[in-house]
């Protein structure tokens, strides 16, 4: 059987790539440098320390309000 015409005009496929890993390094250790510090462990936002309440405060744990300018009246004018 002949090769058509048109395939003849096409390049040949380039070489496969290696695909195979590069060999290990005898040198090559598994663990951490000595002077890399301990990942940090705790989660991003409040620390342990200062957590937020669990719940809204009591209305009378709120400061009151001062004490001669009626609520909503906006202040002295």
């Amino acid at each position: 059987m002949e090769p058509a015409p048109w395939t003849s005009l096409h390049p040949p496929d380039p070489p496969m790539p290696d695909v195979e890993p590069d060999p290990a390094s005898p040198n090559e250790d598994d663990e951490l440098p000595p002077e890399m510090p301990e990942p940090y462990l705790h989660p991003v936002g409040d620390p342990p320390e200062h957590r937020p309440p669990k719940h809204e405060p009591p209305v009378y744990a709120l400061p009151a309000p001062s004490a001669g300018v009626p609520a909503g009246s906006g202040g002295v004018r």
